[in-house]
């Protein structure tokens, strides 16, 4: 993890368990008698990294019988690990992208990124609409992934390049203490129990309507197995 992400990490957790603990004097001055409430966009990319990737859905049949069936509640996305930016995708054709890529990227919902192939870098295709026909809109990208005692402490960058194969300059990628206080999961580990933040990566972009390629370097690919992603727009 790149060392100014980390730090970030680190204080906003640590204000978490202030929090939580009820040490409010232990707080700087400025966070002292404020609630600490979580982004109504974060809270919501929150539920699409944690909740259940599938639902039983009851069917009753003639009879006494009733057949209980598990119905995914997620999209998979099958990245591409061979492909090179500056030539390959700057060069490729509508139809080449189609080819390319058998999954797009979609907003509002629970992707769920394969790494059957333990890579460290991979691509995936990301088609923005912008929305109520804007020039530019802000656009969010969330990761997180099942932790353990092994990966909890790994992480997953990325980067985002425009069809001219030019990279994005996020606008942010700070995790606000808010966020991560309000949005954690229970981690069993030897020593006992820890809470983490649940959310790993926060990117913010200011992008155009168009094609974008983005890119997913992870630090520990042999530990991470697949990992979830929320796109969302406003």
């Amino acid at each position: 993890m790149s060392r100014n992400k980390r730090s970030i990490l680190i204080v906003g957790f640590s204000l978490f368990f202030v929090v939580f603990t009820g040490c409010e004097k232990q707080l700087p001055h400025q966070y002292q008698d404020e609630d600490f409430v979580i982004s109504d966009i974060d809270e919501k990319a929150c539920y699409y990294l944690s909740c259940d990737l599938t639902v039983i859905d009851t069917v009753v049949t003639e009879g006494a019988d009733t057949v209980y069936v598990e119905r995914p509640v997620y999209v998979p996305i099958t990245p591409v690990t061979d492909l090179v930016v500056d030539s390959v995708w700057i060069n490729a054709s509508d139809s080449l992208i189609n080819a390319m890529f058998d999954d797009t990227l979609i907003v509002d919902t629970t992707l769920l990124i394969s790494n059957s192939e333990e890579a460290d870098t991979s691509y995936a295709f990301y088609n923005h609409i912008a929305p109520n026909n804007e020039d530019y809109s802000t656009v969010y990208f969330f990761i997180s992934w099942d932790f353990t005692e092994q990966n909890m402490n790994s992480y997953i960058d990325i980067d985002i390049f425009q069809r001219d194969a030019k990279l994005v300059n996020a606008e942010t990628t700070a995790i606000a203490p808010e966020t991560i206080a309000g949005c954690t999961e229970l981690v069993e580990l030897m020593t006992g129990d820890e809470i983490v933040p649940k959310i790993k990566t926060r990117y913010v972009y200011k992008l155009a309507e168009g094609h974008y390629l983005v890119r997913f370097i992870i630090s520990d690919p042999s530990v991470i197995g697949n990992f979830r992603m929320a796109i969302l727009s406003e």
